[in-house]
């Protein structure tokens, strides 16, 4: 009985641990657990980095490359991966997304669009998912906050982005 005590314990513990990783030259902090979303993000100087390797092997030419820099969002684009039990709760019409500086003042708030979504399927059962993203108008140098919000289920997940770092 101790020992079950001891080990539930530790899981919970292990499972309220923040974890931080590192892709695309950025890296994401998860602060808050609420829901099963994940994010990416991609800076401005990531963006243009694959723009140029993709006009390099595409063989464009220096105009069609600095007409494709000029769509790519100043501040990056986030990248949010959604996955749920139902297709309701992973249709992205349910969800919202909130940018914040590190002191609370939001940079911007947007509503997923109603995106049926896609699913898995395994001897466990069916996964729903879908993915979103969030272009960001304004550059992102500083850490920043992303929090993804289910409105259905209530709950919501937090990220602190290192963008470049």
């Amino acid at each position: 009985m101790k020992k079950t005590l001891i080990a539930a314990v530790i899981l919970m513990l292990a499972a309220s641990l923040v974890f931080a990783e590192s892709k695309y030259g950025s890296t994401i902090e998860a602060i808050e657990s609420g829901n099963s979303a994940t994010i990416e993000y991609k800076s401005h100087k990531q963006l243009l980095l694959e723009l140029n390797n993709k006009a390099k092997v595409e063989m464009w030419s220096a105009d069609k490359l600095q007409k494709e820099e000029s769509y790519e969002p100043i501040g990056g684009h986030v990248i949010i991966h959604i996955t749920a039990p139902t297709i309701g709760y992973a249709n992205t019409k349910y969800w919202v997304y909130v940018v914040q500086t590190m002191d609370g003042e939001e940079i911007l708030r947007w509503t997923g669009s109603d995106d049926i979504p896609n699913y898995t399927t395994s001897r466990n059962g069916t996964t729903w998912w879908n993915t979103d993203f969030v272009y960001i108008r304004q550059p992102m140098n500083n850490p920043f906050k992303v929090y993804v919000i289910n409105t259905l289920s209530e709950t919501r997940s937090g990220f602190i982005v290192y963008p470049d770092q």
